[in-house]
């Protein structure tokens, strides 16, 4: 088959194609943020009762999709990180990650969710919920000495085998930034 690049109906022909291949990844940049089901306080309640280690249906039940493998499959853990996501109340994780052991036998070991800045979730709303304790991250011995100090603040929940660290900004109202869940 000989194509005639000069072609009238070819030239209209590729320059529709081309149209709805750039309307269709437009498209997709947009669908990357997903929204959950519920509220921020509902994937925290889901998070806190999930049974260990955390299992697939748990993203179902709070409407996380879309996670892309990082890195290899042979690395020791798997890395699975989500794009931006929305809860119905109005506040968007960055992205969300999960780490699995690569032959499976453990389930999902680690649990990560960043939440973006911008709009201010208090940890102290959940302070009246959950019986949280302070903890302290140690200083990294990587870090130049000037950055090994953090502002940020720390609590922690231990809830069915597994513990939940709750990161805040360190500011006077202790905005939450991030979470994650891990075994003890």
């Amino acid at each position: 088959m000989n194509f005639n690049f000069s072609n009238k109906r070819f030239l209209p022909l590729l320059g529709v194609m081309l149209a709805i291949a750039f309307q269709a990844s437009a498209e997709d940049e947009d669908l990357r943020k997903v929204g959950t089901k519920g509220s921020l306080d509902n994937v925290i309640q889901e998070l806190v009762e999930a049974p260990w280690p955390l299992g697939f249906d748990f993203f179902r039940t709070v409407g996380v999709s879309g996670f892309k493998q990082q890195g290899g499959s042979n690395a020791d853990p798997i890395v699975f990180r989500s794009g931006p996501m929305e809860t119905s109340d109005g506040y968007t994780f960055d992205y969300t990650e999960f780490r699995i052991h690569p032959r499976l036998v453990q389930g999902i070991s680690f649990y990560y969710a960043k939440l973006e800045q911008g709009r201010c979730y208090p940890v102290a709303s959940l302070k009246p919920k959950y019986a949280l304790e302070r903890f302290v991250y140690p200083p990294s011995p990587h870090n130049a000495a000037a950055e090994r100090v953090s502002k940020e603040s720390a609590y922690e929940l231990r809830s069915n085998g597994t513990v939940l660290h709750f990161t805040t900004d360190g500011s006077s109202q202790e905005c939450l930034v991030s979470f994650y869940r891990s075994a003890r």
